[in-house]
């Protein structure tokens, strides 16, 4: 990428603040958050009891006693019910901020995204200013950044309730610490790394053969599902014996074209 470009991403927002709030959420992500320097952010999962997907944020430490949790548009009342769900008696108060926006930069050289793939900076606040020299991006090409970074959507790439594994390898090495303490829903994530990642499905990259584009939710393999697709790649959840170098059928009503499988992310 020549230059850097901005794109104004829909993210929910929340912070969690008080005497305990490092305690609790140290307790509760599935990230290091006692290590992380005020102003910097991780990516993170946040997992139910049994170990199944909660939901993808984002942890920025904002004061030794203060967190701001960012995810998905849409998926903000879900995260403060599921944090108030555990708190109990613990001191910290957990409150959403309306009205907050989320200008994401790429390429300018900045490294606090929290994704290792698509490194950059979020302007995240009431009122972000983009800088005048930075040039907004359009969906589709922002779009097909995320899919060649391997970035997972959630409501899209990633589902409430699935095994954290199935969301590929990138997302484990992104959102989860093995070295840290015990948090909720840490027994299935160790004993599926611990037996190679295995899982039922996983999310891998597809390029396609031609120009056709197919339609999300289009199947791969038939019991994979195309999840995320811009020109002629996208993110696929494809069964476990489907494994990168393979060709795969990708077929919708009306259609059906070929793909390769490649891992994330995918080669420009």
């Amino acid at each position: 990428m020549s230059e850097p470009i901005a794109f104004e991403v829909e993210r929910d927002v929340a912070r969690v603040g008080g005497p305990e709030a490092l305690a609790y959420l140290q307790g509760q992500l599935s990230q290091e958050v006692v290590a992380l320097a005020v102003g910097a952010s991780a990516q993170s999962l946040l997992l139910e009891p049994t170990g199944k997907l909660g939901l993808l944020l984002r942890v920025t430490k904002e004061a030794d006693d203060a967190f701001l949790l960012d995810t998905a548009g849409g998926w903000g009342d879900r995260l403060v019910e599921r944090l108030r769900r555990f708190k109990l008696r613990t001191k910290a108060d957990i409150e959403p901020l309306e009205g907050w926006r989320c200008l994401s930069i790429r390429g300018d050289g900045s490294d606090g995204s929290g994704w290792p793939t698509w490194p950059g900076r979020d302007l995240l606040g009431p009122d972000p200013r983009l800088p005048d020299d930075i040039r907004r991006a359009d969906p589709e090409e922002w779009e097909r950044m995320r899919i060649n970074a391997g970035v997972p959507e959630l409501g899209k790439d990633l589902e409430e309730g699935m095994i954290p594994a199935e969301g590929g390898r990138l997302l484990i090495e992104a959102t989860v610490s093995f070295t840290k303490g015990c948090y909720t829903g840490q027994e299935l994530v160790a004993r599926v790394d611990s037996r190679g990642g295995n899982a039922p499905r996983r999310l891998l990259g597809l390029v396609f053969d031609d120009d056709v584009v197919p339609p999300v939710g289009a199947a791969v393999a038939e019991r994979g599902r195309l999840t995320s697709v811009v020109e002629r790649v996208g993110l696929a959840l494809v069964p476990r014996a489907v494994v990168e170098g393979d060709a795969v059928e990708v077929s919708w009503d009306g259609g059906r074209t070929e793909a390769g499988v490649v891992g994330l992310p995918i080669s420009p």
